[in-house]
């Protein structure tokens, strides 16, 4: 159990807002760049939080591969979203399906 896993999230801005990573069965988010030491050497799940205008990429890992004795280090990135300042940012998508319109054939009436 001497293992430990450091995630990185970029940008840092990101990191700031309240981006965060943990262990699938964790309660809290660890910060960036804040180790969990104490591990076996294996694979481990991770999750990452989504503050208000941004979204990691990937969501999730399932398999983060640490090795005994070391540090892994890993990094995860975060990209900007639409963040309009005093709305919900929620929206709508309306799409409707109609059938084509139905041809004549030629010399067909």
């Amino acid at each position: 159990m001497d293992a430990q896993l450091v995630v990185t999230l970029l940008p840092a801005e990101a990191a700031e807002a309240g981006g965060g990573w943990r262990f699938p069965w964790e309660l809290g988010w660890r910060n960036s760049g804040e180790a969990a030491s104490n591990l076996v050497a294996g694979d481990y799940p991770i999750e990452f939080c989504n503050p208000r205008g941004y979204l990691a990429y990937p969501q999730a890992l399932t398999k983060v591969s640490v090795a005994n004795g070391g540090t892994t280090w890993l990094t995860n990135q975060y990209y900007r979203t639409l963040n309009v300042s005093g709305t919900t940012n929620t929206g709508a998508l309306t799409v409707n399906i109609i059938p084509a319109r139905r041809r004549t054939p030629a010399g067909g009436s």
